[in-house]
């Protein structure tokens, strides 16, 4: 499996689903072609707002199913195990986690329910509690249980979405090797601050150390944005968003990269906050704008 050739532009998306048709559409006449649901952590007896039936999982994969067949390129799986927190993620969370992953490719390969990318977990490499479970044998076992999904889930690629904790997360990834996996995603967020832009050139080395390591085939963004922490960004002037989003992905790109996905198009089940491309009142931040407004001239964002 590997990833196109051609710049491909996605959001994370956490909308409730009266929105996913008009959602769908509008996605479509700007040319964005990438969609991860809510990951939502397995199991979650957690039931949204506006949901008719089913649990939080059962919702987000709902929503999976729906893009999907709406002919989007869609990530979806499990985050973690449910009531994870701090670092709490053990060998036995793991295992149960492990068993839980197994049940649902089960379910999605009966269901005949083709992915963009089936992701086995989302940043769990903070959670793990350093005793039962290192952050390499944790990386060891993803890579594991990439192999044993492909064994039953066939419709789709295998991919994990990892967080660099520590600095050490990237260096234990190509130690390691991707296993069983056909794709990881990295999440290199800008954090920018009102006097200058938060990266430069040369930055993310580690991130260049993963190019080469595993090539640009199986690496993608799957979440990034100019803030990583709770900052609201419309607190920058629109100026200053637009020019440093510019330089950030233009520098993303230049490393290789042709498939990232922008966090978020809103907030958490219609809600604002700082990660938000596009607030309840309709208005937009205006970095994602910059990215695919403009009825689809700029989705391949060439400035």
């Amino acid at each position: 499996m590997k990833l196109p050739n051609t710049l491909q532009l996605g959001c994370n998306y956490k909308a409730l689903e009266a929105n996913w048709a008009a959602d769908a559409t509008y996605f479509k006449s700007i040319g964005l072609t990438n969609i991860r649901p809510h990951l939502n952590s397995i199991p979650d007896n957690f039931t949204p707002p506006g949901s008719l039936s089913g649990t939080g999982y059962e919702y987000w994969r709902r929503c999976a199913t729906f893009f999907a067949r709406q002919g989007f390129w869609v990530s979806w799986g499990p985050s973690s195990p449910s009531g994870q927190s701090g670092l709490n993620l053990t060998e036995d969370t793991w295992q149960a986690f492990r068993l839980n992953v197994l049940a649902d490719a089960t379910y999605m390969q009966a269901q005949g329910i083709a992915l963009g990318c089936y992701e086995l977990g989302n940043e769990q490499e903070a959670h793990v509690d350093g005793v039962t479970l290192t952050q390499a044998q944790f990386i060891a076992h993803t890579a594991t249980l990439a192999t044993e999904v492909k064994a039953i889930y066939t419709l789709s690629p295998i991919g994990y979405s990892m967080y660099d904790t520590g600095g050490t997360t990237h260096d234990n990834w190509i130690a390691n090797g991707m296993g069983g996996l056909d794709f990881l995603g990295l999440h290199p967020y800008s954090n920018i601050q009102q006097g200058g832009r938060g990266i430069t050139d040369g930055g993310y080395p580690a991130i260049i150390k993963m190019m080469k390591a595993f090539g640009a085939d199986k690496l993608w963004i799957s979440e990034f944005g100019l803030e990583a922490s709770d900052t609201n960004l419309n607190l920058f002037s629109r100026q200053f968003q637009t020019n440093s989003m510019r330089y950030y992905w233009n520098y993303m790109r230049a490393l290789g990269f042709t498939r990232a996905q922008i966090y978020m198009f809103v907030g958490w089940l219609n809600g604002n906050n700082a990660f938000a491309c596009r607030y309840t009142d309709g208005s937009y931040v205006p970095y994602w704008d910059v990215c695919v407004r403009d009825g689809g001239r700029r989705a391949n964002i060439t400035f």
